[in-house]
């Protein structure tokens, strides 16, 4: 077998990573996102100054994620509220992500490159829990006002 011939073990598991993440952003895209936590999350980027924000996000709390509030409020200044920007963030992190695992599966054997396919869908795939949960269902399949 060539040497060239070994190389190509690799398209597959990139093809499968690519279907996976074209999947994931089309249920992203139809799928709301909760109000609550977008106020929460938003709230800070508007009502705060860069130095009230950098002594926030530094100064500890119940939940500590000092990049996260830094980068919601420069994506905030940056583009504002617009809901598809935020997605397209989120969408880019999980390909990121894939791409980095399949960096690290080197995929350069069939029996690796199947392996990969598999784990890429291993990890994007929620858990059985999720996927069943009445909390996560719940919120798709309330209407306005139909809140109890």
């Amino acid at each position: 077998m060539s040497q060239r011939a070994d190389t190509r073990f690799w398209i597959a598991p990139v093809a499968c990573a690519l279907v996976i993440t074209a999947l994931s952003g089309v249920a992203l895209s139809r799928l709301s996102w909760s109000f609550v936590d977008l106020y929460n999350l938003l709230y800070r980027a508007t009502a705060l100054s860069w130095p009230e924000t950098l002594s926030y996000a530094f100064g500890g709390g119940v939940e500590y994620r000092p990049l996260l509030i830094i980068g919601v409020k420069l994506a905030h200044q940056v583009v504002g509220l617009r809901a598809w920007f935020y997605k397209a963030l989120v969408l880019l992190q999980f390909a990121a992500i894939l791409a980095g695992l399949l960096r690290i599966f080197l995929p350069t054997t069939r029996q690796r490159a199947v392996a990969a396919c598999i784990a890429s869908y291993a990890v994007a795939r929620p858990p059985r829990s999720a996927m069943f949960s009445p909390r996560v269902s719940l919120p798709l399949t309330l209407m306005p006002g139909n809140a109890s």
